[in-house]
């Protein structure tokens, strides 16, 4: 069969309209969406420093390694 567009884009419309069924979304799955926002914006916060070290050079290294706050954490361990 071949394709025969609609005379009436306004039919063709309302075809498609009774088609449509909207789907109405629970409270608790918004709310979950909302809580698994904030919880990927806080790990990125968190997980910063480790991305920021991962691409460290082998100069930034020995920098880091002669800071005190390196050495205190030597010691700790």
């Amino acid at each position: 069969m071949t394709h025969r567009p609609y005379p009436n884009v306004d039919r063709a419309l309302r075809q498609l309209d009774r088609h449509a069924h909207p789907v109405e979304v629970p409270e608790w799955r918004v709310k979950m969406a909302a809580d698994v926002r904030r919880a990927l914006a806080a790990a990125a916060e968190a997980l910063e420093p480790l991305a920021r070290t991962s691409r460290f050079t082998d100069r930034e290294w020995d920098q880091a390694a002669e800071s005190p706050f390196w050495q205190q954490g030597l010691k700790a361990g």
